[in-house]
């Protein structure tokens, strides 16, 4: 699935690939990982996101490209739902406790 981050990747593609059914494949899932196939892919695609939007200067839109999102609006949408703030928020934030060199201030250092 990291491999493939950027692909338009859903379910029956995903048990395709490897050879098996869809249920077949959120079954084991489900026992691996407590979690749906589609809900696993999501979450590396927005544990991608929030490191290319804290290290880069990447639009929004080309980091919606490079986690598998066709447009922007669909990007924002999940990573709302997903990290409760918007992608914009989210770099605003990381911007504010940052200094020039990449170091948090001592105060902010837990």
């Amino acid at each position: 699935m990291r491999a493939n981050l950027n692909s338009d990747l859903n379910a029956p593609k995903l048990a395709r690939q490897i050879g098996v059914s869809v249920p077949h494949l959120s079954r084991r899932f489900r026992l691996a990982l407590r979690s749906s196939p589609m809900a696993v892919l999501t979450e590396l695609r927005m544990e991608w996101a929030r490191a290319v939007l804290a290290e880069t200067d990447l639009t929004q839109k080309e980091i919606a490209g490079q986690v598998g999102y066709k447009t922007i609006s669909a990007f924002g949408r999940a990573f709302l739902r997903s990290q409760g703030v918007t992608p914009g928020e989210m770099r605003r934030q990381w911007r504010r406790v940052t200094i020039p060199g990449g170091k948090l201030p001592k105060a902010e250092i837990r």
